[in-house]
């Protein structure tokens, strides 16, 4: 089977002369699934839908969410939509489920979305999920999936108010939305992630769901500014980490970024997951030049198969961080594969993808970027 896939991106400020653009520009492709990454500048995004099932018909399944802007082959912005079609000839089963209540169960949500799909030949699971709630925790829910899960928390482009996903022909808040492909479709996922650890560890003493209140005998903002050896300043948020050390010692300790929602005066700060009292941590800062290096070194050669589409969650304080410099993200995949011409995806507040050592399943990330590549079976 040959994947066929498209990418097309629009910055019309009218949504539903976007959703036309988007359309008319996919038509040809005849896609039987449609991604689309939007800005959440759009005041009625479900017109943006709306135009795009006039064009290409209500039985296209479309999944979706809002991000910091949007990637796209032809171009990255902040204010916009991006569109990934794919056509598979019948050879992929697609299957979207929606699961709304996410803030008060996101653990059951998860599990709920999963368990729906039922048996089958599950080759992926693509999901977006509202950002507000702690979204480390959909994580119980997913155990179990026997495939890769790949995904990531919608945005608002630091406004840190509201979030919403796109299932069919809705767009919902305060849930999450999954895609299921069984039958012939090959993936791969590659992830960057260059951190550095700097100062000394400390154990979590007091936190809260996402937020965290004391660290190693000082309130948290404390530690946080002891260890990186300046004093932390609201530009530092969403960029500054904290990595749960693993008990290997290797890659399988856990990023959390700093929200931009912590309250500095109080000296307690907020995280895009939850972490545990007791659990010890140790701060992470980046830069420009790391991320950028970091992005060469994704291991695009050994795939096994041609991939014919490329999706791209990463993290949005990358994009802070990359600042103009943020095309790269896509631009290092296309150098790689230049042959490759369906790329999509959006910045993101928290990344969801399996390590490629043990492909199934999930790890909830932050400051990461996730590259799912997508091809034809056979």
């Amino acid at each position: 089977m040959t994947l066929r896939a498209h990418s097309c991106h629009s910055r019309e400020t009218d949504p539903y002369r976007a959703g036309l653009a988007l359309g008319q520009e996919l038509a040809a492709l005849a896609p039987e699934v449609v991604l689309v990454f939007t800005s959440i500048h759009y005041d009625q995004p479900a017109e943006l839908l709306e135009a795009l099932a006039e064009v290409l018909g209500p039985q296209v399944l479309v999944i979706g969410n809002s991000g910091q802007g949007f990637y796209e082959r032809g171009g990255c912005a902040d204010r916009g939509v991006a569109a990934l079609g794919l056509n598979a000839g019948g050879a992929v089963r697609w299957r979207l489920r929606l699961e709304e209540g996410l803030a008060a169960d996101p653990a059951g949500c998860a599990r709920r979305c999963l368990a729906g799909f039922g048996a089958d030949d599950w080759r992926l699971f693509f999901f977006a999920c509202d950002f507000r709630c702690d979204t480390s925790l959909l994580l119980t829910g997913l155990q179990g999936a026997g495939c890769p899960v790949v995904g990531g928390a919608a945005g608002d482009d630091y406004r840190m108010q509201r979030s919403f996903v796109l299932a069919g022909g809705r767009v919902v808040e305060d849930a999450l939305v999954m895609l299921g492909a069984a039958g012939d479709l090959r993936c791969a996922v590659r992830l960057a992630q260059e951190m550095r650890q700097v100062g000394v560890s400390g154990v979590i003493e007091q936190a809260h769901d996402t937020r965290i209140e004391r660290i190693g005998g000082d309130t948290a903002l404390g530690f946080i500014a002891q260890q990186i050896g300046q004093p932390f300043l609201e530009m530092d948020q969403g960029v500054v980490c904290l990595r749960i050390e693993s008990a290997d010692g290797g890659r399988s300790g856990r990023l959390r970024s700093l929200m931009p929602a912590s309250d500095l005066s109080s000296g307690t700060v907020r995280l895009y997951g939850g972490i545990a009292e007791g659990e010890r941590v140790r701060c992470c800062v980046t830069n420009q030049e790391d991320l950028i290096t970091g992005m060469g070194r994704l291991d695009l050669a050994a795939l096994g198969f041609t991939p014919a589409a490329a999706l791209v969650v990463s993290c949005a304080g990358r994009k802070q961080i990359l600042g103009n410099a943020a095309e790269q993200e896509v631009a290092a995949v296309v150098r790689r594969l230049p042959g490759l011409a369906a790329i999509a995806g959006y910045p993101s507040f928290g990344e969801f993808a399996p390590l490629p050592e043990a492909p199934d399943g999930a790890l909830f990330h932050n400051m990461t970027c996730v590259v799912l590549l997508l091809g034809g079976g056979g």
